[in-house]
């Protein structure tokens, strides 16, 4: 697929959508499963956007042990970037419900790691 398209692509889909939007506001790396807990969706369905987001170069994974934890890429083109910075101005229900989930996740995880 032609660069641009695989960006808008991988971004089409409401939950990798979400998944960017909220790694664009994390302070830290999340494991994949807590975003699984923020946006109440199956880990297995989480996985296949990861990978779809991986293949668009728009996520880092790290592995430890058996978890996996998750950033917006270090290296982002001037393009991606742009395009994710522009998700900063959007506010919508649904965002807002996740950003509010994302929060009190992680202020009652208290940083803790996954187990």
């Amino acid at each position: 697929m032609e660069y641009p398209l695989e960006i808008f692509k991988a971004l089409s889909e409401e939950t990798r959508f979400r998944i960017i939007f909220i790694l664009r506001n994390a302070k830290n790396e999340l494991c994949e499963c807590d975003i699984a807990d923020i946006l109440d969706v199956p880990q297995y369905n989480i996985s296949k956007h990861l990978n779809i987001l991986d293949s668009a170069g728009m996520i880092k994974k790290r592995k430890e042990g058996r978890w996996i934890y998750l950033s917006l890429s270090d290296s982002l083109d001037k393009f991606k970037s742009s395009v994710i910075n522009s998700l900063g101005h959007l506010n919508s229900e649904l965002i807002n419900e996740d950003l509010t989930k994302m929060k009190h996740f992680l202020i009652s995880t208290s940083g803790n790691r996954c187990s």
